[in-house]
Order: structure tokens, then C-alpha cells, then sequence
């Protein structure tokens, strides 16, 4: 054969029907029917879950919220359903047609078996062996005539099908995630303690969305334990729907509210401003309040005053200038002046002027040092004291329609992860042969639990044709 006539032949090959089969979708369906495939997927969500917490936590960037997480989900799912589709076929003959033809040599080479003769015949010693099986429970089948006889009989075959329902489940999940993530919502919401919200905001915008009801705080709390260790943070909140308090529930980090489909959960605390007192003798009184913020540039939680720290009023018809220099969440006093970042003990560094702005000189401020919540400090029969500390709780507000189909997912894997592992499959086969006037009945069982298991049985089939 001349090379031309080689590579005509060649050429011939490429282009027969049998090339010509395999298209787009074969190997699309081939690609996903692939372990291989299976592994790399899962390793990928596996690398991005994780570095998506990580880049989540430290840079706010949400990964799970992406179109392309999204879509590896869907990939994955696309893996789980083939693969599943691809071996349905063998499940579904195991359990709905299974072979039930043998003869005594095969069931004798089962995992355990023995031989009895019976002096009934074939059809009845089958008939009275099927009894048997179906009062231990199993599902028996039989096929023969009267001169030879084969039953199948099997219990505990929804272990076949565990894995199957765990894939499902996985891909449950899946659907709920991703529709929870197109159709809910994530955001957060800022609550004075006293005061109430009717909306909520998210990450990607300024606007304020309605609830389409109000939540109150009507105090926020820190457990700790004495030590400048939080314990607890609590938050009182109370749901106004239509003017009427419709819920209320304590607060926690892990037990939040839920209202008509929105979920409360604490997330973030801090002091939205402070209130100081000040009396005169003949018993006039100011108060006089202070913003207070957050400076983070330290890279911790830092409380200070958001305003001008300078406020002017009016006592008994004197004119004074109010100067809150600085302020400690939780003061002790001494060098170390405070414990930690949890506002459990505020106090304000506090000076006082009668004379400015008039005169800037420094010898006309009279400090009056640190005053804490519990403490009053006096100057030119002034009493001045920290009258009130205004809390605010932060608030994460998220809706999740999907969460229902989460839930049934997970449901569905507990189901399916006991019927893989806790279910144990048992199958009997039996040959019953003419033998003289009666039969020699070959009864042959496996399973992959102990062989004792099947002592029950084994004594139930033998007392049946005896």
C-alpha cells in the first residue's frame, strides 16, 4: 500500500460515522461524568470558600455574593446530577428488577449458606420458604416451576439509595443558596438605645430600605466578667407594626429575632453620645450633650468625641463654656486609666470656664478630672456629673426566602448520610431442587455486616419446611 493511499485510508477513519457520534454533548456529559472532574470542583469550592472567609473578614469583599461563586455552584451541581443519573441505572435494578435465577452452586458460594432437605415439593417448599422471609420482614421474589425454584429476597435496600438522596440534598442547598443569594437581602441597621428604625442599609448603597415596620432598642447591654472579658451583648429590641408592639425579644449573638421574614442578629455595639449634667446651688440645671464617634486609624475600637468638644451655656444667669477633653469606655483610675474597649464604665475628662471665650488664657480652665457614671465632680458650687451614656447596638438585617430549601436540604442529607451508614442491606437467595419425593433446599445469604446476623433467619427458613 503506497503512502497516498495510507493516508486516504486515515482520512477515511477521521470522517466515519463512528468519529461523527461523539459531539458536543457527549463529551460535555462525559466531562462531568468524570471523578476526576468531581475532585477538581470540589477542591476549587473547597479553596474559595475558604479564601473567600478569609478575604471576606479582613478586606470586605464578598465572594458569595459573586455571579462566578454562583456558577461554580452550579457547576458542581452539574457534576453531582450526572454522576447520579449515570449510576441510577444500576440502583434502580438492584432494587426494582434484580436477578433472581441462580442454582445451589451459586448460592452455596455465598458468604454463608447451608443445605436442608425437605420432604415437601418444589412449589411448596417456595411457598412456605416465601412466607418465611416475608415475616422477617424482607421483600421476597421468586421464579420457577415444579421441578426447580429460585427466590430473591432483600431488606435494607434504601442503603443503595443513601447516596443518591445526598446528592440530592447537596444540590438542594445548592438552589437554596443560590436563590437566597439573588433573592435576599443582607444589610445593616444603627439603633440609639431609646429610639427606633424603620429601615435598614446595605453594602452597596446609601439608600435607607424600608421593613415595612419599626424596631426599638430599649437598651443595649455588655456582660462581662469583671475583668475586661465580654461574657454576653444584648440587645432589647422591641417590633412596632402598625403603632403596636408586635415582638420583643433579648438579643444575643446567637439568638436573634425574626419578624415577617426578617432576621436580627447582633453584630456591633458602641456609644452614640454622652450627657452631662450640671447643677448649680440654687438647683438650676443643664445638660448638655456630646456626639461620640469611632477613630479606628489605631486599628482598634477607639470612642471620642465627634463634635466640637467646646459647648457654651447658661446657669442661674451665668455663662459658662463646657470642655470635654477626652473619654475612656471603661475607666479604673490610676495610670492604667482604662480596662478595655467595652463601654461598661464611661467616664469624661471634664474642664469648665467662665471666662471665654473672652479671655484663651489656659489659667482660666479649672479641671475637674475624670468623671465617671457613678461620680460627681464639683467646681464654684457646681456639681457636675456623667448623667447619661447613649448606647447604640448594630444590627445585621438579612432576609433569606431560600432558607427553607436550605433546610430541607440539610434535612435530606441527615436522611440520606443514615440510610449509607446505618442501614445495613441483607440479601438471601434460595434454590429449591427436586430431589425424590421432596426437595434439597439451598439457602445462601450476604451482607456486608457480620455473618451473624442472619442466624435469625436462617433458623425462621429452616423451622418453615421442616
Amino acid at each position: 500500500m503506497s503512502e497516498v493511499d495510507l493516508r486516504d485510508d486515515v482520512e477515511k477513519m477521521d470522517n466515519s460515522p463512528k468519529q461523527k457520534d461523539i459531539g458536543a454533548m457527549e463529551a460535555l456529559w462525559s466531562l462531568f461524568s468524570s471523578m476526576k472532574t468531581a475532585i477538581v470542583l470540589l477542591l476549587g469550592l473547597a479553596a474559595v470558600s475558604i479564601f473567600g472567609t478569609v478575604i471576606e473578614d479582613k478586606h470586605g469583599i464578598t465572594i458569595y455574593h459573586s455571579s462566578w461563586f454562583s456558577v461554580l455552584l452550579v457547576l458542581v451541581g452539574i457534576n453531582l446530577a450526572v454522576c447520579s443519573i449515570n449510576r441510577f441505572g444500576i440502583a434502580w435494578r438492584k432494587t426494582v428488577k434484580p436477578c433472581i435465577e441462580t442454582d445451589s452452586a451459586q448460592v452455596a458460594a455465598m458468604n454463608i449458606s447451608e443445605t436442608v432437605s425437605s420432604s415437601d415439593s418444589v412449589e411448596s417448599a417456595t411457598q412456605k420458604l416465601l412466607g418465611a422471609l416475608r415475616g422477617g420482614s424482607y421483600r421476597p421474589l421468586s421464579r420457577g416451576d415444579e421441578k426447580e425454584a429460585s427466590i430473591y429476597a432483600a431488606k435494607g435496600s434504601a442503603v443503595i439509595w443513601g447516596p443518591y438522596l445526598t446528592h440530592l440534598s447537596i444540590l438542594v442547598i445548592f438552589i437554596g443558596a443560590i436563590f437566597g443569594g439573588i433573592l435576599g437581602t443582607d444589610g445593616n441597621a444603627i439603633i440609639l438605645e431609646g429610639e427606633k428604625t424603620a429601615g435598614y442599609f446595605t453594602e452597596n448603597s446609601n439608600k435607607q430600605i424600608p421593613l415595612g415596620f419599626e424596631v426599638k432598642l430599649k437598651k443595649f447591654e455588655i456582660k462581662h466578667d469583671g475583668k475586661g472579658n465580654p461574657t454576653a451583648y444584648r440587645s432589647d429590641l422591641q417590633v412596632y407594626d402598625g403603632g403596636k408592639v408586635a415582638a420583643h425579644k433579648i438579643i444575643d449573638v446567637n439568638h436573634p429575632l425574626t419578624y415577617n421574614g426578617m432576621t436580627f442578629y447582633q453584630s456591633d455595639y458602641g456609644i452614640a453620645g454622652v450627657i452631662i449634667k450640671v447643677t448649680s446651688p440654687d438647683g438650676d440645671t443643664a445638660s448638655i450633650p456630646f456626639e461620640v464617634g469611632l477613630d479606628n486609624r489605631s486599628g482598634a475600637k477607639m470612642f471620642v468625641i465627634a463634635e466640637e468638644p467646646f459647648k457654651e451655656f447658661t446657669l442661674s444667669g451665668k455663662k459658662w463654656t463646657i470642655f470635654v477633653h477626652d473619654l475612656v469606655p471603661d475607666y479604673i483610675g490610676g495610670k492604667a486609666l482604662n480596662r478595655s474597649n467595652l463601654p461598661v464604665n464611661v467616664a469624661v475628662n471634664i474642664m469648665l470656664n467662665d471666662r471665654f471665650p473672652e479671655y484663651k488664657g489656659l489659667d482660666a480652665w479649672k479641671r475637674l478630672g475624670w468623671v465617671p457614671v457613678s461620680k460627681t465632680a464639683e467646681y464654684d458650687g457646681l456639681k457636675v456629673t456623667l448623667e447619661e451614656v447613649i448606647n447604640y447596638t448594630g444590627l445585621q438585617v438579612a432576609r433569606n426566602p431560600a432558607l427553607p430549601i436550605v433546610y430541607a436540604g440539610f434535612i435530606l442529607m441527615v436522611v440520606g448520610l443514615f440510610m449509607s451508614f446505618y442501614v445495613t442491606r441483607r440479601i438471601i437467595r434460595i434454590s429449591v431442587v427436586e430431589s425424590g419425593s421432596g426437595s434439597d433446599v439451598t439457602i445462601g445469604a450476604s451482607s456486608k455486616a457480620e455473618p451473624e446476623i442472619f442466624e435469625k433467619d436462617f433458623k425462621r427458613l429452616r423451622e418453615s419446611i421442616s
